[in-house]
């Protein structure tokens, strides 16, 4: 096997760092241009990436595909907007049509431009639209259900020590807290501070929420307590209220919380609960969480969660799915 020389190895580092070099150089103007070019144009930096990354036939064929799809997204939007069924078949039906139409072919360069802009104006939107109630607990089981074993792998094979906490933004966020450390950090927390990861995070996520009195009430043995008496005292005057209001009910006439048969009770009053932080509507007293009446009680304080009146359409649904319960 043929051995390089000193010299030899010398110039060859020589020129892999001179081009090195000159790559480097190039693409820093490159993205110079394509930052300068994406805002005279009020493009996207990857958009106008793209654009200039591809070339000739290969550009050509990826933007008539480009403006195809933006044309039947522009139409599946309209259908949306007059209220046309957008089940499954819909993308499908609406596809086949402007392929057998052929009307997104007689657009000038003007108008593609203002097709394929506004397509990627919607999917930047949709990926900024924050998910909100159930939808934002199951976000958050499948991203830790990602996230969680890359970090224990992590773990296994660098040796270090993890720690994370997740807590709600405001009282309203219907996902629970939730936290993780390594053993290490677990015994470290133990010694250092007496307290526990899970309880750090608890009483975190009651400061962010409910601010310092929501971490006294949680760290108050006593408070519990109170604090079931207190919520079912709001939720019965909020009743007794709401029932006088919407619909008359004298003082003498006005019923007990059925909780244990909530749903039989809304479908006879008419009336519901709304923004209950503790999972479904339920008594106080099997609430043993002292962070989750802490929860519940600064949202009925709040008037985040309050008694509302059901329009005669969420009435009559709510009367037939009760129906069908008491049937199955």
């Amino acid at each position: 096997k043929a051995v390089r020389t000193h010299e030899q190895r010398k110039l060859s580092k020589a020129n892999s760092d001179a081009m090195w070099a000159n790559i480097e150089s190039g693409r820093t103007k490159y993205l110079k241009i394509i930052e300068s070019l994406s805002e005279k144009h009020n493009m996207s930096v990857d958009w106008m990436s793209g654009q200039m990354y591809l070339g000739g036939k290969l550009l050509k064929r990826n933007r008539t595909a480009g403006v195809f799809n933006a044309f039947v997204c522009r139409k599946m939007r309209e259908r949306k907007e007059n209220g046309l069924p957008m089940g499954r078949d819909a993308l499908a039906l609406v596809t086949k049509q402007v392929s057998e139409s052929g009307e997104w072919k007689n657009f000038d360069s003007e108008d593609e431009d203002d097709l394929l802009k506004d397509m990627q104006d919607e999917k930047e939107m949709k990926a900024n639209i924050k998910v909100t109630g159930r939808e934002a607990g199951i976000d958050i089981e499948n991203t830790l259900a990602r996230v969680q074993p890359e970090l224990l792998g992590l773990e296994k094979r660098t040796g270090c020590n993890i720690m994370w906490i997740l807590t709600r933004g405001k009282i309203s966020n219907s996902f629970v807290p939730r936290s993780y450390a390594s053993e290490p950090l677990q015994t470290a927390f133990l010694h250092l501070y007496k307290s526990t990861i899970e309880s750090v995070g608890m009483q975190t996520d009651a400061y962010i929420t409910s601010g310092a009195a929501g971490v006294v009430k949680i760290t108050t043995g006593r408070s519990a307590t109170k604090l079931r008496a207190q919520i079912r005292e709001v939720i019965w005057v909020g009743m007794h209220k709401s029932l006088y209001i919407f619909f008359r009910v004298s003082e003498d006439s006005v019923p007990s919380v059925a909780y244990n048969s909530y749903d039989a009770f809304i479908v006879k009053w008419g009336v519901e609960l709304s923004g209950w932080t503790e999972g479904e509507v339920r008594n106080p007293g099997t609430i043993t969480s002292s962070i989750g009446l802490a929860h519940l009680h600064a949202a009925l304080k709040n008037n985040e969660c309050y008694w509302r009146e059901l329009t005669p359409d969420e009435w009559e649904e709510k009367k037939e799915l009760f129906e069908q319960q008491v049937l199955n």
